[in-house]
């Protein structure tokens, strides 16, 4: 989309710089493009497939939907972004259909910076008055269990838990935490009925 709006490549931009243009995005009124232009945009297949995504979300009743999680989140802009797509297509919080977004943080390195990017998200009026005073946060089990061990990966979401909460608390946010173990609830349940039989 930054190539589109001749801004040169949101790949290649630093952190700071994605925070900056996203917090402009979000704090602005116009969007990013006109939503009939869609098919012109230059952009690739995949990119053309996302936002259609969002602009499918958008058409839905807010109860449709959960939860966007964002996997392998590592970065405030990570979450943000999200956020611009879905204001792109009109779900916001002032009209109550946007949806939560809730990172994911799954990797090893993800879970120790995972209370830095809270704070990063914290601080940033527009996304506090989007939340609405809350914040969900989904960790994963099996890829910090394949950096580090199982029980390291155990000991590292248990103490990054607690610093997400000390962040979170600190800025009077509720958040509540999604456990992911890399199964489905259904395989779960077939697995414990395959047990007792």
């Amino acid at each position: 989309m930054t190539k589109f709006l001749g801004m040169g490549s949101y790949a290649d931009w630093d952190e700071q710089t994605r925070l900056n243009f996203l917090q402009t995005e979000l704090a602005g009124k116009r969007p990013l493009f006109r939503t009939r232009d869609l098919d012109n945009l230059g952009a690739s297949a995949d990119v053309v497939k996302t936002l259609r995504c969002f602009h499918m979300a958008s058409t839905l009743e807010p109860e449709a939907l959960g939860a966007y999680v964002i996997s392998q989140a590592q970065t405030a802009s990570d979450v943000l972004a999200v956020m611009l797509l879905q204001r792109q297509f009109g779900m916001t919080a002032d009209k109550g259909n946007m949806m939560r977004v809730s990172p994911l943080f799954e990797t090893l390195d993800d879970l120790v910076n995972s209370s830095s990017v809270l704070e990063t998200l914290f601080k940033i009026p527009a996304y506090t008055g989007a939340i609405k005073g809350t914040q969900e946060v989904m960790v994963g089990y099996s890829d910090s269990a394949k950096d580090a061990g199982r029980l390291a990966a155990n000991w590292a979401l248990y103490e990054n838990q607690v610093k997400m909460r000390e962040v979170a608390d600190k800025h009077n946010i509720e958040l509540t935490f999604f456990h992911g173990k890399g199964k489905s609830i259904s395989f779960e349940c077939i697995q414990l009925l395959l047990s007792q039989a």
